[in-house]
C-alpha cells in the first residue's frame, strides 16, 4: 500500500512540477513580449506567438491578447499551486480526515439539493 501511495504522490508531483516549468517559461515568454527582457533571452515558451496567431482572426488589440495570455499564466499557476498542495498532502484513503470530508461532503450534499438531513430520519 506504501508503494501506490508514493506512486500516486510521484504521479502528483510530476504533473506539479511540468506545469509549473510550463508557467515559468510562459511568464518569461510574457516578459520578453512587454520588453522586460531582451530578445536573446532563450527560455522562453513560444506560446504568446500561437496565441496571437490563433486570435489574429477576431482583430483584438495587443491588450486583450496579453490579458487573455496572462489570465492563462494565472490559470496554469493556479492550477500547479493545488496540484502541489495536493501532492504533499495525500496520504491515501486511510490518511488522516479521509473518513470525516466524506461524510462532510455527503451532509453538504444533501444540504444544497434539500434532501432531509439525517435527525429527520431519526
Amino acid at each position: 500500500m506504501v508503494m501506490v501511495v508514493a506512486l500516486k504522490r510521484g504521479v502528483l508531483a510530476f504533473w506539479a512540477l511540468w506545469l509549473t516549468i510550463v508557467t515559468a517559461t510562459n511568464v518569461t515568454d510574457l516578459l520578453q513580449t512587454i520588453g522586460v527582457l531582451g530578445v536573446d533571452w532563450r527560455w522562453v515558451s513560444g506560446n504568446y506567438a500561437l496565441v496571437a496567431k490563433a486570435l489574429e482572426l477576431y482583430a483584438l488589440p495587443a491588450g486583450i491578447i496579453l490579458l487573455t495570455f496572462g489570465t492563462v499564466i494565472v490559470w496554469e499557476g493556479a492550477t500547479a499551486a493545488l496540484l502541489w498542495r495536493t501532492a504533499a498532502a495525500y496520504r491515501g484513503r486511510e490518511g488522516p480526515g479521509a473518513g470525516s470530508r466524506r461524510r462532510t461532503w455527503r451532509w453538504e450534499w444533501r444540504w444544497r439539493c434539500g434532501a432531509p438531513s439525517r435527525s429527520w430520519r431519526s
